[in-house]
Order: C-alpha cells, then structure tokens, then sequence
C-alpha cells in the first residue's frame, strides 16, 4: 500500500461512517474510524464561522503512513461538518476521486473554480448505498498552502460561499459547460 491509498482510504472510511448516520452529535462523532478526539465539550468558538457553525471540536487521525488534523464544527448539539488536513505528502484529487470510487461511493461535481485548473476548492457530491446525502469539498495544496483539505458536510444543499467567493466559483461544472460564476 503506497501512502496514498493508505490516507485515501482513512478519508473515505470516515466520510462513509460520517454520511451513514448515528455520528451527527459530538459523542457520534467519537465512533468515527480512526479518529481519536479532544474529551467532551465541544469548544465554544469566540466567533462562530461564517457557516454558522459556533462550536468545534479537535481530532486527529493517523493512518500509519500519515497524519490528518481533524476538526468538528457545528451547534451545540449537532456535527455539521469534519474539517480535515492532510499533514503528509498531497494525495490529489484524482487520487482521492479514484478511492471513493473504489468503495462504491459516486463522486458528482457539483461546484467549482470558474476558471478550469486554477487549484481552487471543488465540491462533490456523495452518493452511495445507505448514506445520507452529503458534500465533500476538496483544497488542493499550493502555493503558500502546502497541505490539502477535505470537508465532509452533511445535508441536501451545498454549503453556502462568503460573497467574496462568489465570482470564483461555477456551479455548472460538466466537461465544456460554460462556468458562470454562482449568483448567492
């Protein structure tokens, strides 16, 4: 197994258990695979995030051929989403697409950088055999950003872009679409 996989493959073991139910609340989250958290309570964030999410808690995973910082954000009660940086090597997008798939989970894009191959954050969404609906969004790493993040986020919508954000991304993603910046 090449450390690719091996992240690959903790990423997806924990977007799996994430969308298949019973780990939306901070003590769920503790049955995620791999995954060793922060003890109880969630921290009270002094500003909550620009999703809304006013709590987190801190995580982490450690595949033998890598580390991962995971963080949950969310309500008081309620995990909306897992924030997570690979400390390791950058697996790609391809490399992480081509896993999912590998585990019977289909990856659509749903949202994108306007401009094609600018190495901005791509979301898909994640549809499988007894999962809730759900997102994973995708920043490559670059420059000045040596490490790549994942998002799981959990529902039907996708999450919603700070205005600043808007002009940067396309929601009209198929191979020659025109990419129209998103519009709320």
């Amino acid at each position: 197994m090449t450390q690719f996989e091996g992240i690959a493959a903790v990423l997806v073991a924990i977007a799996r258990a994430y969308l298949a139910g019973g780990s939306t609340d901070w003590t769920g989250i503790e049955k995620l695979p791999h995954t060793k958290w922060a003890p109880l309570p969630p921290t009270a964030l002094k500003n909550c995030l620009p999703n809304g999410d006013c709590f987190a808690r801190q995580g982490a995973a450690n595949p033998a051929d890598g580390n991962l910082a995971v963080v949950a954000t969310g309500a008081r009660t309620m995990v909306f989403n897992l924030l997570i940086r690979n400390l390791a090597a950058p697996i790609g997008e391809p490399a992480m697409l081509a896993a999912l798939e590998q585990a019977g989970i289909a990856a659509e894009l749903a949202r994108c950088p306007v401009k094609a191959g600018a190495g901005g954050t791509s979301w898909y969404r994640l549809k499988g055999p007894n999962l809730s609906p759900g997102y994973l969004s995708i920043q490559p790493a670059g420059p000045g950003r040596p490490n790549e993040g994942f998002v799981i986020s959990q529902g039907d919508e996708l999450p919603a872009l700070q205005p600043n954000q808007l002009a940067l991304y396309a929601e009209q993603c198929a191979a020659g679409a025109e990419r129209k910046p998103v519009r709320r």
